[in-house]
């Protein structure tokens, strides 16, 4: 199991940098869903799959009567061919019918309701409001448990995010909050009446993002939110905390940057290490601060009388 020498310097409470939410939304102010920007190109995108599984499930593509479309080269028509048998063509159906459920899910998980297989019901999504876990009683919920490679909710199951959803990557993803205290606090994100702010009612974080977990095993974590706008130090609090309770830190990591660009690493080890944290970056830095501040410094002090006192400090 590596052990990421770096984290060890961002492992307790006492170091955490606590951040602050930076665009809360106030629990009584009304937030339209159907004014932000999800429902507007999550709706467009369901509404092309479903209308494309729709025209080949009525034969309504040119392709799917089987006959090319004219001036083809006789390359060209074998390749058409090659392309539009009926495999293939229940292999188109059967990835638009998916594309279009994995869009309604990832609009019904966040409170959306439909008027018909593609189009939102925006009456129903007006005037809804921001919820914040004041109580520790709400907060024990969301309260997670990190014990060596599994994670545990608060009654003791297994921790999977295979039902959760959040705006940014979707179902199968959880929004998540790192207390001050080293607490990882773990929901699924509702637009406009659930963020990563609810978690712990707008109170100050070591870092917020995104996870997946799969049966208690953590595959992939991020430092996506909007609210914290959390940075390479609070992501590193996230590993550290992860780390110090026995995580063997096998999986990815997506570190979001300015203009929501995502960098994405496959492990820990290739995230540590495109920061220059990596173990031997750490060790060199240190052998060359040792070394630096290695022997004997004599230091005069000016004394009364006109003469000097000269003291030696060793430094470790």
């Amino acid at each position: 199991m590596p052990n990421f020498l770096t984290l060890e310097d961002y492992d307790t409470p006492q170091k955490m940098r606590k951040i602050q939410a930076c665009h809360q939304v106030e629990s009584t102010v009304p937030s339209d869903l159907a004014d932000l920007c999800l429902t507007g190109f999550m709706e467009a995108r369901l509404k092309v799959a479903w209308l494309a599984a729709d025209a080949l499930k009525k034969g309504g593509l040119k392709t799917h009567d089987n006959r090319p479309p004219a001036n083809l080269s006789i390359r060209e028509r074998a390749k058409f061919f090659e392309e539009n048998t009926p495999q293939k063509m229940m292999e188109k159906q059967r990835a638009l019918n998916n594309r279009v459920i994995h869009y309604r899910k990832w609009l019904s998980r966040q409170g959306a309701w439909f008027k018909n297989d593609y189009e939102i019901d925006h009456s129903r999504l007006k005037n809804k409001l921001v919820k914040y876990d004041h109580e520790l009683s709400r907060q024990g919920i969301t309260k997670v448990k990190v014990m060596g490679d599994k994670i545990y909710t608060h009654d003791n199951q297994l921790l999977d995010t295979e039902k959760m959803v959040t705006h940014h990557s979707g179902p199968g993803y959880a929004i998540y909050v790192l207390s001050g205290d080293g607490n990882f606090h773990v929901a699924s994100h509702k637009v406009g009446q659930y963020h990563h702010s609810s978690l712990l009612a707008g109170g100050r974080v070591a870092c917020a993002g995104e996870m997946k977990v799969t049966n208690g095993v953590l595959k992939l974590l991020s430092n996506k939110s909007g609210h914290y706008q959390p940075d390479n130090d609070d992501l590193l609090h996230a590993l550290a905390i992860l780390q110090k309770n026995g995580n063997s830190m096998q999986f990815a990591v997506n570190r979001l940057k300015a203009g929501n660009q995502v960098d994405r690493y496959p492990s820990v080890d290739a995230f540590i290490t495109s920061i220059g944290q990596d173990n031997k970056t750490v060790l060199e830095a240190r052998e060359a601060l040792k070394a630096a501040s290695a022997g004997y410094a004599t230091t005069d002090f000016n004394v009364s009388g006109g003469g000097y006192l000269t003291e030696e400090f060793e430094f470790y």
